[in-house]
């Protein structure tokens, strides 16, 4: 389903495209409902139950590792510095001949599938899935929080702040459950506020992390080296 919408979605750019991939969303939680066939409609679908939550956990495990291997691929590799390019001037990239709308089908589909098999896994694991849990709007915008709060465009980042943004959210509710919702979204935008290309760059700026190696930076360094030294004919 990711080629043909996303061939569709993909040609809205900025706030446009947000607003219509939301819409979708809420289309699609529409068509769930009415689908009864497929989807038992409101009722939901009720699933054989886990016996052994570790089998749950090594499989989100698996597929978490295997995004942050891809992603790190991605990063340090020529399809990764298109990307990048698109993200700095779409337009300017355009120009240069880049297929910006294949190239960003192309990303769009391989960020689709992950998602779709850690859907499966959390129906999997809680036995049951209905069209509200599927296409809650709070899933969409806590993914983009965790962006956000981790550091949108390096490979750690959306790991860093799912983690963080988890833990901090049980936090809260434990020690403050009548208020936690509140404080849990100032927190997110004060860090937010403060912490603009967010916590990965804090790190790297207090030393706690070294400083990534995309492939852009090691393309600067090769361009470098590769200039003849000052007085050199």
């Amino acid at each position: 389903m990711a080629v043909p919408l996303g061939w569709i979605m993909l040609r809205l750019r900025g706030p446009y495209f947000a607003i219509g991939m939301l819409g979708l969303s809420r289309i699609a939680e529409k068509v769930a409902f009415a689908w009864e066939s497929v989807t038992d409609g409101g009722r939901g679908l009720y699933l054989p139950p886990v016996l052994d939550l570790r089998t749950v956990y090594w499989a989100v495990a698996l597929v978490t590792a295997l995004l942050v291997g891809l992603t790190w691929l991605l990063d340090n590799s020529r399809f990764g510095l298109t990307l990048l390019a698109i993200r700095e001037d779409e337009g300017g990239a355009d120009n240069l001949g880049i297929n910006t709308t294949r190239a960003k089908l192309q990303a769009f589909v391989v960020s689709v599938f992950f998602p779709g098999v850690l859907g499966g896994i959390y129906a999997w694991h809680v036995s049951y899935i209905d069209p509200v849990t599927a296409f809650a709007t709070q899933v969409d915008l806590t993914a983009i929080v965790a962006v956000l709060l981790g550091g949108a465009g390096t490979v750690w980042g959306p790991l860093v702040g799912g983690v963080t943004l988890s833990l901090l959210a049980e936090f809260l509710w434990a020690r403050f459950p009548f208020v936690h919702t509140g404080l849990f979204g100032g927190l997110v935008i004060v860090t937010v506020l403060f912490l603009p290309k967010g916590l990965v760059d804090a790190f790297r700026r207090c030393g706690w992390m070294a400083p990534g190696r995309t492939f852009l930076r090691r393309l600067a360094a090769r361009e470098v080296a590769l200039q003849p030294a000052p007085g050199t004919p």
